[in-house]
């Protein structure tokens, strides 16, 4: 029998006190004892006895006689080594008591160094934005953000565990600076170009097709001219902003909207301005019929006139100044077909826009038109072509030409 079984028959948990074995062995023997006389109390009087010799043998392996019944006798025993169990048990608790002192001590070195590693990481990103900020403002002469070097100071000025918290805001204060400027550009955006826009040229001809007035030419020229147009030096100026990066982050990237309003304006600069200037190079050929001959196209002091298969270059220049533009005879003393529009900055478009334009591909734009067409056609309604029309064809830039109606009034911010 071993400790554990007999614990088991005293109902005793092991580490009992002596006396409480003492006491839970004398009161089970007084049970058993006032049972009937039998071979199994018997039996079991002899189990209790051992039991209780077992829980109570000392180190030196003698059991403990006080604790026996009257006249019996302990038996010899072999002297014992300490239970192997315990010595497991205790070298488990020295190994785990180690093993806590270590973990501590190395845990908490290593918390160490990855706070003075986040610190670190922190103050250079700190750093590294308020250096992208003071590039970008005095490039564009903007005012410090003084918030933001406040708390970059007061963090520069801190005790270790508490720079961290003083970065992080400085961090966050010179990001803010970015964002705050990018809705300034963009409100300049907006009041300098896009209403003026809206407002003053996308209603009027030639933006408008079927439009009565012009659009201002030289407010055309001031919004979009490239270069010096407000829509270029503001794209410059986000553009500027946008090419900021901290650590491949951009710090204000340009809107998708905004994106989309630049791709139509490129397509519109190149529409219109050719060299600098609001004006289009291209060339034409006149087709006249029996009826009309002598076709003439003035445009200033340029002349097309019919006949051939050659091209004619023609420079039209779009200003303050109004400019001849005229389709007529030539030769007739009483001209039988004229029309003018030296009225219109617009002249050339609203001319050819009299007719049906019935091709229009790669640069190549030919309008078919009737001859007795003397007057602007009525909005939305095609105008009238007879089996033998005079014919105007333009070879223009197929990179960009004002000259398709549906495509210059397609764009727009």
């Amino acid at each position: 029998m071993n400790r554990d079984q007999a614990f088991v028959i005293l109902g005793l948990y092991l580490g009992a006190t002596r006396d409480h074995i003492q006491d839970k062995y004398r009161r089970k023997r007084d049970e058993l004892l006032a049972q009937p006389e039998s071979s199994a109390r018997a039996a079991a009087l002899k189990q209790l006895d051992e039991a209780v010799r077992v829980a109570q043998q000392d180190h030196s392996g003698v059991p403990d006689s006080a604790t026996l019944a009257p006249g019996t006798t302990a038996p010899a025993q072999p002297q014992r080594k300490l239970f192997k169990g315990w010595i497991l048990l205790l070298l488990v608790l020295a190994a785990l008591g180690v093993y806590t002192i270590v973990t501590f001590a190395v845990g908490g070195e290593l918390d160490s160094k990855l706070a003075g590693r986040d610190t670190d990481q922190r103050i250079n990103a700190s750093r590294e934005i308020r250096d992208a900020w003071e590039k970008y403002r005095l490039e564009a002469g903007q005012p410090p953000a003084i918030e933001a070097d406040q708390a970059f100071a007061r963090a520069q000025a801190a005790k270790a565990d508490e720079a961290r918290a003083e970065y992080e805001r400085a961090e966050a204060l010179y990001a803010q600076a970015f964002a705050d400027e990018s809705r300034r550009l963009l409100a300049r955006l907006d009041a300098e170009f896009v209403q003026p826009w809206r407002t003053q040229v996308q209603p009027h001809f030639p933006f408008n097709a079927e439009a009565e007035t012009d659009a201002p030419a030289e407010l055309v020229r001031r919004l979009l001219a490239p270069g010096t147009g407000a829509f270029w030096e503001l794209d410059a100026s986000l553009r500027r902003l946008a090419g900021m990066e901290v650590g491949g982050r951009v710090l204000a990237p340009l809107p998708v909207e905004y994106m989309r309003t630049f791709d139509a304006m490129f397509l519109l600069r190149n529409m219109l301005f050719h060299d600098g200037k609001l004006q289009t190079q291209f060339a034409v050929r006149l087709t006249s019929n029996n009826r009309f001959r002598g076709l003439v196209l003035e445009v200033g002091d340029q002349l097309v006139r019919s006949g051939g298969e050659t091209y004619t270059p023609v420079n039209w220049q779009v200003g303050k100044a109004r400019i001849r533009v005229t389709l007529g005879q030539e030769s007739a003393r009483e001209p039988a077909l004229r029309i003018d529009e030296s009225d219109s900055e617009w002249g050339l478009l609203r001319l050819l826009w009299r007719f049906e334009l019935v091709q229009s591909h790669e640069g190549l734009l030919v309008w078919e038109f009737d001859q007795d067409a003397t007057a602007r056609p009525t909005p939305g309604r095609k105008p009238r072509k007879p089996p033998d029309p005079l014919v105007v064809h333009i070879l223009a830039d197929k990179q960009g030409h004002p000259f398709d109606p549906a495509a210059l009034g397609a764009l727009h911010p």
